[in-house]
Order: C-alpha cells, then sequence, then structure tokens
C-alpha cells in the first residue's frame, strides 16, 4: 500500500488543511484558513476606508480642501496600483 505524501504545513507537522466547498458555478475547494484571512482583509480593509473618511471630513470640513488633501495622494495611488497589477500578474 503507497504511502500518503506528507504536506508541510502551518497547521503543524503533517496536518492535513481543511477544506469547504464552494457554490456549484466556482469550481472547486478553497482552503478554510484562506477564506478566514480574507474575512479579516475585508473587514479591515473597511473599518481603514470609514476611518479615513471620518477624519478627513473632520480636518476639512470645505469640499475643496478636501480635493487638495486628496491630489497629494496621486503617487501612492500608483504605487499600490502597480502592486495590485504585479500580485494578478504574479498568480
Amino acid at each position: 500500500m503507497p504511502r500518503k505524501p506528507r504536506i508541510n504545513s502551518p497547521l503543524g507537522r503533517g496536518a492535513q488543511p481543511q477544506f469547504i466547498k464552494t457554490g456549484a458555478g466556482r469550481g472547486g475547494f478553497i482552503p478554510t484558513i484562506l477564506n478566514d484571512y480574507m474575512k479579516n482583509a475585508i473587514i479591515l480593509f473597511v473599518l481603514i476606508f470609514i476611518l479615513y473618511f471620518f477624519f478627513v471630513s473632520l480636518f476639512y470640513p470645505e469640499l475643496s480642501d478636501r480635493g487638495l488633501f486628496g491630489d497629494m495622494f496621486g503617487g501612492i495611488n500608483a504605487v499600490f496600483s502597480g502592486l495590485a497589477f504585479l500580485g494578478l500578474f504574479m498568480q
């Protein structure tokens, strides 16, 4: 009888990752550990977005001042867009 190959995983030595079945049209299985990370990342992103909007509105009550503040981040926007494209390319 052939032995099963060992999987080195962050869950422990020889531990098998748990899988969940996705919807019928999604085609396959997704590890639950990745699903939890994605859920936490989305929650963190939404929280940062809400806090950003609140603090910009608090410190810059005039709409024209908010526009000038937003224009300061054009370069960093390009950096994050490039990183997102690189992440898609690497997959």
